[in-house]
């Protein structure tokens, strides 16, 4: 089944289902936070098979200097098979030449982003999250 990528916003329900089954640390136990994540967002590059949202990539972006790749991941069963690279590759392509991508990797995905990605050594800051009473997942 081919991949479709697309800059089509999925819905939260799908967004869930994505960030659990690739694993992310995100707070899939509150569907209104994720709502706010994918609507806040810049722009949303999906990749979908058979219909079904197989990879996602979300980011806060100016269009013309700056993006930060906030979120990327892709099903488990369709990992290996570029997915990731695309809605990367796809994501610098809507945001344009002139900007820069930047993200901060998880260390499991470090070997992943150098295939296709320049490491920079520059430092980065940052102020804590906090959550209300109640369960937490980062």
């Amino acid at each position: 089944m081919p991949i479709e990528i697309m800059t089509r916003r999925p819905e939260t329900w799908e967004v869930i289902r994505l960030y659990r089954a690739a694993g992310l640390r995100r707070a899939t136990h509150d569907p209104e936070m994720i709502a706010r994540m994918i609507t806040g967002a810049s722009l949303v590059v999906s990749a979908r098979s058979d219909g079904h949202l197989v990879g996602l990539a979300r980011s806060i972006t100016d269009f013309c200097h700056s993006c930060y790749l906030a979120d990327l991941a892709v099903d488990p069963c369709f990992q290996k098979q570029g997915i990731g690279r695309s809605l990367v590759l796809r994501t610098k392509h809507e945001v344009g030449g002139t900007t820069q991508l930047f993200l901060l990797s998880a260390a499991t995905a470090e070997t992943f982003y150098t295939r296709f990605m320049e490491l920079t050594p520059e430092t980065c800051f940052q102020i804590a999250r906090t959550y209300p009473a109640g369960p937490q997942a980062g």
